[in-house]
């Protein structure tokens, strides 16, 4: 029998954690649990991250069963919807605004023909651009605590971002002849055991 493991604030979880779910069902149960936790006054209420919760879950579900042609929307609709719930959490966005006004993706792929599907193009739009509010952007912002660097909208194409993506570079060398490349990442991790700079750093020092 599959198990729940939630970790209120604060909560020191266990060295190893086990459960008979798949790792997938599992994330999911966990998603599904924060309806019944006690939620800080900060964060968006639960029962209004809840419904996008529950559409994300069963959009993922319904893809995972899907011809490959229909899941990615289906994925991606998903997504969408968790990366709403987030925004709702994090006192982004309200549940009542996402419900009674139209708040964007913030991405748009109008009609093209372009030679190869690697050459086509979309937009992506600020978190507020001609008076709507958009999800793309403003989860950019919260999840990077940066403010979105650009004032209009930015043109993408898709070979930009699709050599970076190792799922299927062996595809893209293939047919496009299009090298994976690698995003090089560094991360400083520190344990909060005293209330000093990281490795003797002064707050100025860091990058």
């Amino acid at each position: 029998m599959g198990f729940l493991v939630h970790l209120p604030l604060g909560a020191k979880h266990p060295r190893t954690l086990r459960t008979t779910n798949t790792l997938v069902s599992q994330l999911w149960q966990e998603l599904v649990m924060l309806r019944h936790l006690k939620i800080p006054a900060s964060h968006g209420a639960p029962g209004e991250v809840a419904p996008w919760i529950d559409q994300g879950r069963t959009y993922f579900f319904d893809a995972s069963r899907s011809n490959w042609r229909s899941a990615g929307l289906l994925y991606y609709y998903s997504f969408l919807n968790l990366a709403k719930a987030y925004l709702i959490w994090k006192n982004r966005f309200t549940a009542a605004a996402l419900s009674a006004s139209p708040i964007y993706h913030g991405l748009n792929a109008e009609s093209q023909r372009p030679a190869e599907l690697i050459d086509f193009e979309f937009k992506i739009y600020p978190p507020n651009h001609g008076g709507r509010k958009n999800v793309f952007s403003t989860l950019y912002e919260e999840m990077t605590e940066k403010t979105w660097p650009f004032n209009t909208e930015v043109s993408v194409k898709l070979s930009w971002i699709a050599s970076r993506c190792s799922d299927i570079a062996s595809e893209l060398d293939s047919l496009y002849n299009l090298e994976h490349k690698i995003i090089y990442i560094q991360s400083l991790m520190c344990p909060p055991k005293e209330k000093k700079e990281p490795w003797g750093l002064a707050p100025t020092d860091r990058s």
